[in-house]
């Protein structure tokens, strides 16, 4: 990220694009020019506004290609938000015929589009039976303009002539065609709907068919799909979400119900909080499962597991890879986190095992059992600040401020909820 920084605060030095912005409307650049300061592929592709440079973010910047070697910086809104799917996840059975593909082996976007087309669940989601595949990979767009809307009020009309394109899957049936951008284990708050937009326009222009544009997101044997709808193909923030579901991959009629890890922590000891490692300060459960999927690749220094876990600072990925460290998945030595023996073993699990085993190594430490067990009996979760006295009067759990307590607190109550999110997984 410091590099996108140095790279963009240079060329604002050489250029001024702000102010080319600020009495243009917007700034043209050429990929020739941005690669005096670097690759431009590695600057210029921000798949959420996370990724975005300080200055983009700090002035409501935004960038598209509009040819094969030039881009447009204006104050654009490009990214649509990624809602919170809250509903648990439909069980969709594995096929024995796959025997090339196997669930706990899927490694690439690629992969869990693959296998998701293979079972037939993109089909049972838009509801239309023999969708084939056709388009993926690189393409040119075309030649098509539209208009966006800016922050600083109005919008800003973009030509694009034959920029490049990139389509995780396309999909064509008889009714329509399926337009897929896929995403693997890196939890986002938004997406960049040009992913999807300049596909679908490239498809108008060469199809009559109804388009269905779909953000495919895989994590730890969860898929979540959503659906939009582009309702004016001439304005760029007119796709918005119509349908979405969450669904769960398992190969045997087994459930994660409350009576199953009830017996399950009822035979699982409770451990003794580790005094080299701090209490999690990692309030998204799922980054930590995201975190655990990169170090399978390898050990990872924080930096490079910022991207992959959809934080900004290393500061948060420490956080991410310390708490993994904590529940005994990795280890962490001279500056680089690992996965260990135990998560190797535990990720090579079917999905609704290795779920189950991450609520069952969560609730083998006391406060968060406590905090479980109130649920269980009352049916209510307790408060930041009813957590707060379990951490205090632990003499277990390192000597925190006040601030970090709040904060560690938050994150006991939120991998509470995922657990609570999670149970009733399966048949």
């Amino acid at each position: 990220m410091a590099d996108i920084d140095r790279v963009w605060n240079s060329i604002e030095e050489d250029y001024h694009y702000l102010d080319i912005i600020g009495k243009e409307g917007a700034f043209v650049i050429s990929a020739d020019s941005i690669k005096k300061y670097k690759e431009p592929r590695l600057v210029t592709k921000f798949d959420t506004s996370e990724d975005l440079p300080g200055i983009f973010k700090e002035n409501h910047l935004s960038i598209l290609p509009i040819n094969r070697g030039t881009y447009i910086v204006s104050d654009i809104k490009t990214f649509l938000p990624l809602y919170e799917i809250t509903h648990k996840p439909v069980g969709v059975a594995v096929s024995d015929d796959l025997t090339t593909a196997r669930i706990t082996d899927i490694s690439s976007e690629s992969q869990a589009i693959n296998y998701a087309c293979g079972i037939g669940l993109i089909d049972k989601f838009v509801e239309e039976d023999g969708l084939k595949a056709t388009l993926d990979g690189r393409q040119g767009s075309g030649v098509f303009d539209f208009n966006i809307d800016r922050y600083s009020g109005g919008s800003l009309n973009v030509k694009v002539d034959n920029a490049q394109i990139e389509i995780d899957k396309c999909l064509e049936g008889r009714e329509s065609i399926v337009i897929i951008e896929g995403k693997k284990d890196r939890i986002m708050p938004d997406f960049m709907e040009r992913q999807l937009f300049y596909p679908a326009r490239m498809i108008k222009e060469i199809s009559r068919k109804r388009i269905r544009p779909l953000f495919f997101s895989y994590n730890n044997g969860i898929i979540d799909l959503r659906e939009y709808v582009i309702n004016d193909f001439k304005n760029y923030n007119s796709m918005y979400l119509v349908k979405q579901g969450r669904f769960y991959l398992y190969d045997k009629f087994l459930s994660i119900t409350k009576e199953v890890l009830y017996f399950k922590i009822s035979h699982t000891p409770v451990v003794k909080e580790p005094t080299d490692i701090p209490f999690p300060q990692a309030n998204t459960f799922d980054r930590v499962i995201s975190l655990l999927e990169k170090l399978r690749q390898g050990e990872c220094t924080p930096i490079e597991l910022t991207y992959p876990i959809g934080v900004t600072t290393t500061r948060q990925s420490n956080y991410y890879g310390d708490a993994a460290c904590y529940l005994g998945l990795a280890c962490k030595k001279k500056g680089k986190y690992s996965i260990n023996k135990v998560g190797k073993e535990l990720m090579s699990k079917m999905p609704y095992e290795r779920i189950l085993e991450y609520m069952t190594l969560i609730l083998s430490h006391y406060i968060f059992r406590e905090v479980f067990i109130h649920w269980l009996k009352t049916g209510e979760l307790y408060d930041v600040n009813d957590i707060l006295p379990l951490l205090v009067k632990d003499e277990d759990v390192q000597t925190l401020g006040e601030n970090v307590y709040h904060r560690r607190a938050s994150t006991v109550k939120s991998w509470i909820k995922w657990i609570i999110d999670n149970i009733s997984l399966g048949n």
